[in-house]
């Protein structure tokens, strides 16, 4: 149900890529898919209550699909291309220098994105009214750029659970590598990836609430400005700091791990 044709389509595109270049990718955005449904699906009657974009059963179209797998599919294509084996140890003494930069490219961006999906879905619902990442400000649940305690406990869970997978799944193919180093990494991307989402959210994404107290993404008359810009939206809010994510990734897996 999370999925409509279009976006299903996308998915299978998608997937398909990814695991045809890597089993160990593929499982990353495995964990990333079914638990951020899963998570989606958690309070919903609350969530709908308080914004008024949030889609029942976490239904994802066409576009948000490549937005948050696009780019990991098209580096894993280029993956398959340098690498020598599917799956590989993050070490360029081992693997090379490409197929590890591609590797943590693609599992950065992952991490990004689950740990900016964990926090969404789990700091909407906190007890506790969340702040605006730039100014510190109270502001209604469900407002783009705003952090709450939980949500960003639920953002470092999601870029450990990540780099959990991945590095337990390195383990098992018998892949000597630095293990704690993958963990650590997928850690810091999701974390980082995740205020990144926030900032932009706060700065270059609209937030604004209707008359029945929802938080709204479209400016209109009727709407009172909360915080943002008319610039980006939900999609390529996602897009850039999942991709500015994958840069730093790449850049602590070769500062780390080398």
């Amino acid at each position: 149900d999370a999925l409509p044709i279009y976006g299903a389509i996308a998915a299978v595109v998608v997937g398909s890529c990814i695991l045809a270049a890597s089993t160990r990718l593929a499982l990353a955005l495995l964990v990333f898919y079914f638990s951020s449904s899963r998570l989606t699906r958690l309070g919903s009657s609350r969530k709908k209550a308080v914004d008024a974009h949030f889609k029942v059963g976490g239904e994802r179209d066409a576009l948000q699909v490549l937005c948050n797998g696009g780019i990991p599919a098209c580096l894993s294509l280029c993956y398959a291309w340098v690498a020598t084996d599917s799956d590989i140890p993050f070490d360029i003494h081992q693997a090379g220098f490409w197929p590890v930069v591609l590797q943590a490219a693609v599992v950065g961006y992952i991490c990004c994105c689950t740990a900016d999906t964990w926090a969404a879905e789990v700091g909407v619902l906190a007890h506790t009214r969340p702040v605006l990442i730039t100014s510190f400000q109270s502001v209604p649940p469900g407002t783009n750029g705003g952090v709450t305690l939980q949500g960003f406990g639920a953002s470092a869970a999601g870029g450990l659970t990540i780099g959990l997978s991945i590095a337990a799944y390195g383990w098992i193919l018998g892949l000597k590598e630095d293990t704690l180093g993958v963990i650590l990494i997928c850690f810091c991307a999701g974390v980082v990836g995740s205020l990144l989402d926030s900032l932009l959210g706060a700065t270059l994404q609209y937030s604004g609430i209707n008359r029945i107290n929802q938080v709204v993404q479209t400016k209109r008359a009727s709407i009172r400005h909360i915080s943002g810009i008319e610039c980006l939206d939900n999609n390529t809010v996602n897009l850039v700091s999942a991709s500015l994510t994958s840069l730093l990734t790449v850049w602590l897996a070769l500062d780390l791990l080398v």
